[in-house]
Parts: C-alpha cells; structure tokens; sequence
C-alpha cells in the first residue's frame, strides 16, 4: 500500500507523537508498504541527508507549539504528485494538514487521522482561537474514512471526538522494542523502595501534562 503520513516532525526531533510516527514508519516500510513522509523542519538535521521519502517543510514561525509553514501546501501537492498515495494519514493536532482541505488532489484519496490529542484549551489564548481552529479540525474529522484513537478513556472523554464515535477505532500505542534500553531482571526493583501509595508518571514535563495535579492528588 502506498501511504502518506502528514505529521508535525519526524525524529530525531523529541515527542510522543514524533517518536511514534518514526517507529509506525518503520514497522509499515518493513512489511512492504511504500511509506513517504510530510513533516516540518525543525531545524535539528540537514533535510539534504533525508531519504527521498522523507520531507521536511522549511517553518517561518511557530505559534502556539504549531509550526506555520506557508510553504506547506505546496509542498503537500508535490508529495501527492511523487508519491501517489492511496492513504493519507494525518497525524492531528497539526495546523499544516488543514491543507488538505484546500487541495484536490487530496480530497480525492482515503484518510486516516490519528487523534494523538485534543488541543489543550487552559490557557486563555488558546481558548479565544479554538472556535476558529475547531472549524476546520470537524472538516477534516468528517473527511475521514476511520479515525484512530489511542485508548478508550481518550476517546470517551475528548468532546471534539463526540460525533464522529461512530467512525472511531481504539488502537494503543506502539513501542519498537529495538529503541527500548535493556533492563536486567530484578533491576527495576530498586525503584521501588519506599512503601504505601507508588505512582509512575511517564510524559513531557509541561503544564498541560497535569503532573503538578498527580503529585498534589494523594495529600488532598
């Protein structure tokens, strides 16, 4: 199958999302599948060095945690026109897959959307710019032939995933075991010395996370 993933970044840029698009990229080009890449540049490598199936859009500024490329849709018909794409997965949140919408020759192949999250709405600005956003998020929820969601707590409690229920499919995420370190047996054991409540919190440390809610939980 010939597949396009449209996603933020791609490793060796650090998060969840690039971590897990890079090892899902590698385990479908291992079972045969003919995998191209649309991301942004996130100025950590020389895109020169890149497999051809590997594109990185030069970013102009980034708003919000969102890279803004208006180079990407550009860039976008051009992968569609190399690649040819039967599927195209769309990695969200992701300002630059709203590009889809625009073109054609897009609309016209089968898309997946992997809902890695919802867009995070504490802070004031964000709230004011989320109506706006939500536009365009339903049109491409709509577009959508399946939508994959990471667990099914996620997809019960995200209100932009409410209608589209039906069109939903709960896939956990994947590690590749070859990026994991090895761990002897017994050695995690010394983690673990202290006695009562234990909590592992495995995440980003940033204030969306809710780490700082996680530590003040089992005093309340």
């Amino acid at each position: 199958m010939r597949i396009l993933h449209i996603g933020k970044y791609y490793p060796p840029a650090p998060g969840g999302m690039e971590r897990f698009l890079g090892d899902l990229v590698d385990a479908q080009r291992a079972a045969g599948h003919d995998v191209s890449v649309l991301v942004h540049d996130d100025g950590r490598t020389d895109p020169r060095a890149d497999p051809p199936w590997l594109m990185r859009c030069p970013v102009w500024i980034r708003l919000f945690f969102a890279p803004l490329s208006p180079a990407f849709p550009s860039w976008l018909r051009r992968a569609l026109r190399e690649h040819d794409p039967e599927v195209i997965h769309i990695h969200m949140p992701n300002l630059s897959a709203f590009w889809a919408l625009a073109l054609p020759s897009a609309r016209r192949r089968t898309w997946i959307v992997h809902w890695h999250s919802d867009v995070e709405r504490s802070k004031p600005s964000l709230r004011l710019l989320y109506p706006h956003y939500s536009i365009l998020e339903r049109a491409v929820l709509e577009g959508a032939e399946t939508i994959v969601v990471t667990s099914p707590q996620y997809l019960e409690a995200s209100e932009p995933l409410r209608i589209w229920r039906h069109k939903c499919q709960v896939v956990p995420l994947g590690v590749a075991p070859a990026r994991l370190p090895p761990v002897a047996e017994g050695e995690a054991q010394g983690l673990w010395n202290a006695t009562g409540l234990r909590l592992l919190a495995v995440g980003r440390l940033t204030y969306y996370k809710g780490f700082e809610t996680l530590v003040r939980a089992p005093a309340a």
